[in-house]
């Protein structure tokens, strides 16, 4: 199961980043996007247009992922801290190091700054995993989710090529979304019902007229 970390879980993450502004930016672009660890790395600023839109292609299948950006995001990402050998247009990437050493570095980073704020395990029912930093991508898809975006919108974020491909890998909250809507629409029924005076029967579902 994809498992996202509980709201509490993560403000725990993000003060316990509090002293190290560039890892915070960092994970904050990763919860708030939903991209994967390679991809937020080679994250590049000029990706995000004047309205507020990140668009990139995942590393993983090249399909295109559109997000718009939280706004607390978008101002982050304008004063990222940099390094001395940081590449100017892809701020967290390294000029003096491979793609996969700096894939293991940020990595690292994240792994230990999850154990310092205390976040050893996540849960979700039954089953308890490690923490890790895909589960930033977890928490954004879900939390996009359970808002109510309805699954095609998600799927775009996610860089998914089919939303069946979000509806497996997010079922649980998918039900949960199904669920909200027949009650949604029962409600809205009942109200309807209500205000043109007809009420519907207990048993054999009959519309009766009420005077």
């Amino acid at each position: 199961k994809n498992v996202p970390f509980e709201p509490a879980q993560y403000i725990q993450i993000l003060k316990a980043a509090e002293g190290n502004r560039r890892l915070c930016i960092f994970m904050e672009l990763m919860r708030w996007s939903g991209m994967d660890l390679e991809d937020a790395i080679e994250f590049k600023p000029s990706s995000i247009d004047s309205e507020g839109v990140l668009r990139y292609r995942r590393q993983k299948t090249g399909v295109e992922a559109i997000i718009p950006l939280e706004p607390h995001v978008l101002s982050l990402l304008k004063s990222i801290p940099l390094e001395s050998d940081s590449i100017p247009d892809m701020p967290f990437r390294r000029v003096s190091t491979r793609m996969d050493a700096d894939h293991v570095l940020w990595y690292t980073h994240l792994k230990t700054l999850f154990k310092a704020a205390g976040v050893t395990e996540v849960r979700l029912e039954k089953v308890i995993k490690e923490p890790s930093p895909k589960m930033l991508r977890h928490t954004f898809a879900v939390h996009y989710l359970t808002a109510g975006l309805d699954i095609p919108t998600v799927a775009k974020m996610l860089g998914h090529s089919k939303t069946s491909t979000t509806e497996k890998h997010y079922l649980p909250w998918v039900k949960q979304r199904d669920e909200a809507h027949v009650r949604r629409v029962r409600e809205a029924q009942i109200a309807a019902a209500a205000k043109s005076g007809i009420q519907v029967a207990a048993a054999g579902g009959k519309r009766i007229a009420v005077q």
